[in-house]
């Protein structure tokens, strides 16, 4: 507390911190000289040193305004390369009634790359990849393409980058907070987020899609993206008059900071406890997130991608909306809850690859999945739980323009097929007193 106010007192946190981190890997020998399936892996290792210094204000203007102001200061030694950056945030919360709080916030955000991004070595080896480039120009669909290229053996070389700039971004947010009771509330905000540098691990099947696009015109060929993408893939030279681009010989994904990614979502929650007297009590929840807007510039100078209307431009398969809601019965040391998430629509692999308006190409159905548990609290040290991971065996919505050579009807990247399962667990804690 440095001093008081009308409203009360105004409240100082401030903190110094200091810390050294280091990488090292030490791949088998076999993997270093590639006697395994031909996997080639490089040793690497890397450090740096952080310290940083943080303060918060929290000044109570009015009895129902206050102001939450915070700076940070980061600084980094990373092999050498020095880099840092000063963030801060500004909050108020304003509560015109008891029943009722209105609250925006406005702030800054830095992230170093983590060790691995920055010096983990690099690796080749042989895989099956899509060229995608020659099977647009043969089929015009990738699902028609002929088997010589679904499957093309083909060299990897996954490249480390240690000139990765730390992660930074601006966020904005404002909302308010219901709770006409002690029993029930409901919040719903807006949020607007502006990330520079963000790391994008690439892979070799997302290098060959960007070539793809490129030459067909969906990127222009010229963008900073484009001649990235078409110096990573290495081909043999073309056949005279064929039409068609060589072979591919190898690719060379590595990771890269984006320029900017823009998201903005909307988020609602809901938490509402019933007492059923000597029944126990019920508890529910729920929560749901929309996404409004998520576009992505990869490359300084490339145009701005619409991840969420326009997938084909930025290979996006991520769920519009998602939602999760749950019923709690507690009595005693019994404990029982039935969970539900709610996964939204996603683009099809058909508009993934060929965009909205292709024939045949549209959104998936949404997933939903169900989780139960019951627990019990046999003594104050022993706890039993029980619980059913997918309740209804529900399996991802079946993409029936999904390429054949993934031997999957669904996206890997964003669907499981764990199925259902089960888990039983005895949990004693020991240095508890107990109350037998």
């Amino acid at each position: 507390s440095l001093f008081s106010l009308p409203a009360g007192d105004v409240g100082l946190a401030a903190v110094v911190e200091g810390g050294y981190r280091a990488w090292q890997y030490a791949p088998a020998a076999a993997f270093v000289d590639g006697s395994l399936s031909q996997l080639y892996i490089q040793p690497s290792q890397g450090h740096r040193t952080r310290w940083a210094t943080a303060a918060e204000l929290s000044v109570p203007l009015l009895k129902t305004l206050t102001l939450d102001m915070s700076g940070r200061y980061d600084r980094y030694d990373s092999a050498g390369r020095i880099f840092g950056a000063f963030t801060y945030s500004a909050g108020l919360e304003f509560r015109p009634v008891d029943s009722l709080l209105l609250r925006a916030k406005y702030s800054t955000a830095f992230k170093a790359p983590t060790l691995v991004d920055q010096f983990q070595g690099g690796s080749s080896s042989k895989q099956y990849l899509v060229d995608y480039a020659n099977c647009m120009t043969v089929s015009h669909s990738i699902n028609d393409c002929a088997v010589n290229y679904q499957n093309v053996y083909a060299t990897v070389n996954t490249v480390s980058n240690p000139a990765l700039q730390p992660i930074t971004t601006r966020a904005f947010s404002y909302g308010l907070v219901w709770s006409p009771s002690a029993n029930f509330s409901f919040n719903l905000d807006y949020q607007q987020l502006v990330i520079h540098n963000e790391v994008l691990t690439e892979s070799a099947g997302y290098v060959l899609k960007v070539e793809q696009q490129c030459r067909d015109g969906i990127l222009d060929i010229t963008s900073p993206s484009c001649v990235a993408a078409l110096n990573q893939v290495v081909r043999a030279p073309a056949t005279p008059g064929s039409g068609l681009l060589g072979d591919i010989l190898g690719v060379s994904p590595t990771k890269i900071n984006l320029a900017k990614e823009f998201n903005n979502s909307l988020t609602a929650g809901l938490n509402y406890q019933l007492s059923l007297h000597r029944w126990g009590g019920l508890a529910l929840a729920g929560a749901y997130t929309l996404m409004l807007k998520h576009q992505r510039q990869t490359f300084p100078g490339d145009p701005t991608l619409d991840l969420l209307n326009n997938p084909v431009q930025g290979q996006a398969v991520e769920f519009r909306s998602k939602a999760n809601a749950s019923l709690t019965w507690t009595k005693g040391g019994w404990s029982a809850t039935f969970y539900s998430v709610y996964y939204g629509h996603t683009p099809n692999y058909l508009a993934q690859t060929n965009g909205y308006g292709t024939p045949d190409a549209g959104r998936l159905a949404p997933w939903v999945i169900s989780n139960i548990n019951l627990s019990y609290q046999a003594t104050r040290k022993l706890n039993l739980s029980f619980q059913v991971n997918n309740l209804k065996n529900s399996m991802p919505p079946f993409d029936a323009t999904q390429n054949p050579a993934m031997n999957a009807p669904y996206n890997i990247g964003s669907y499981n097929v764990f199925g259902r399962q089960f888990f039983f667990e005895a949990r004693y804690q020991f240095g508890v007193a107990s109350t037998h």
